[in-house]
């Protein structure tokens, strides 16, 4: 269901939240050698808020309305109708179900933005088999796959900004998040809708393919220069004199 709430009472919260990094263990900073001092940092993959509501409204708008396509993949490209309409919701449902799981069991140590660009290009990755071949089977698998890895990306981005979350606007942040979430894809349907209309389902499969690329090709840019920036607060010295920039996992 849509969640019907007031944007305006939770958007100071999402600007102004930063994420509760993992601290390492609190030692004096005369206690830790330089190696411990910037390993949190390069670790760390601290997000706010609003960043992840942002990526996760740029892969819902498009990405995730892959079902759109679904019934005119079935009747138009594959003949089957409502049975092979129906089969392809199945492995679309069962591939989330397991992305979903598999993110859920993830590490805590491992860096949650890679997680998120990889889950994104994977999935980016098995949109073009669809567009690109006619076997039933073939298809079936590539959707699983999409799913899977689609279900990763929306699991990982709900812990990452539940984690994110300052405690007293948690509730409005996760109405937010739902917002998001379902509003992105009301606003991209109807654009996916016209791009079949206008090229044909097996473009618009791969224009989503491309789109959701696109992003996590940026995200990775992203990881990369964060990753470099609280290498780079480690290293000076005004940093390191209490040891805080490395381990505080502020940006």
């Amino acid at each position: 269901c849509v969640h019907s709430i007031t944007l305006t009472p939770a958007a100071p919260p999402l600007t102004n939240t930063q994420s509760r990094a993992e601290d390492p263990a609190d030692l004096p900073s005369d206690e830790l050698s330089p190696a411990d001092q910037i390993a949190p940092a390069a670790r760390d993959d601290s997000m706010r808020v609003i960043d992840i509501m942002l990526i996760l409204g740029a892969f819902s708008v498009l990405g995730w309305n892959v079902d759109v396509v679904l019934p005119i993949l079935a009747d138009s490209v594959l003949g089957g109708g409502p049975i092979a309409f129906s089969g392809l919701v199945i492995c679309l449902s069962i591939g989330t179900f397991i992305g979903s799981i598999a993110a859920a069991g993830r590490r805590s140590g491992r860096s949650r933005l890679g997680a998120l660009t990889l889950s994104l290009s994977l999935f980016s990755l098995a949109l073009p088999i669809v567009a690109a071949t006619e076997l039933l089977v073939v298809i079936a698998l590539a959707i699983t796959v999409a799913g899977g890895f689609g279900g990763a990306f929306l699991s990982e981005a709900n812990s990452a900004m539940q984690l994110a979350a300052d405690p007293e606007s948690q509730g409005r942040t996760v109405a937010t998040y739902s917002i998001v979430f379902t509003g992105s894809r009301a606003l991209g349907a109807p654009a996916l809708g016209w791009a079949i209309d206008r090229f044909g389902v097996r473009p618009a499969i791969a224009m989503v393919g491309a789109f959701t690329a696109v992003i996590g090709l940026s995200m990775a840019a992203w990881v990369a220069a964060g990753q470099r920036r609280r290498l780079r607060r480690c290293l000076a010295p005004r940093h390191n004199t209490r040891g805080t920039a490395c381990r505080s996992g502020t940006s």
